[in-house]
């Protein structure tokens, strides 16, 4: 294991390639370079490589990852937070919606990922008369 800031690495693809897994803790991205977030996005897409981003203060639309390569690896909504929230019409503050936990009425809270499951399969019809004769 290696830690360091980001910073103090040059973060290239064959540097990257020898570990199994990179991880960013509250890391904001004006600690990265455009050229350092493209080649993380490119260990993760081409070589496999992992990616665990915790976050915090400094991550996601508050670490200003908004429009950048972070926003085609990660499953997370990179808009930065809204200056203030906004009241509904019924006085109430609407809860934060992701475009992850995003469903349609009577959608389940998670989405398949990959080929549709195989419809049920109709139960086997047993024939009496061959029943009887075994």
């Amino acid at each position: 294991m290696v830690e360091s800031s980001p910073e103090a690495q040059p973060l290239t693809l064959p540097e990257l390639s020898s570990f199994d897994l990179l991880i960013l803790d509250n890391v904001s991205a004006f600690q990265l370079s455009y050229g350092k977030m493209e080649t993380i996005e490119k260990y993760v897409r081409d070589l496999g490589g992992g990616l665990l981003v915790i976050g915090g203060s400094q991550s996601y639309g508050a670490g200003g990852y908004y429009r950048t390569p972070f926003e085609r690896i990660l499953p997370v909504d990179m808009r930065p937070p809204a200056r203030s929230a906004r009241r509904s019409a019924s006085g109430t503050i609407p809860a934060p919606r992701h475009r992850f936990s995003d469903r349609g009425p009577g959608e389940p809270p998670v989405r398949r990922c990959g080929a549709p499951p195989s419809p049920p399969r109709p139960p086997a019809r047993r024939d009496p008369a061959a029943a009887a004769s075994v």
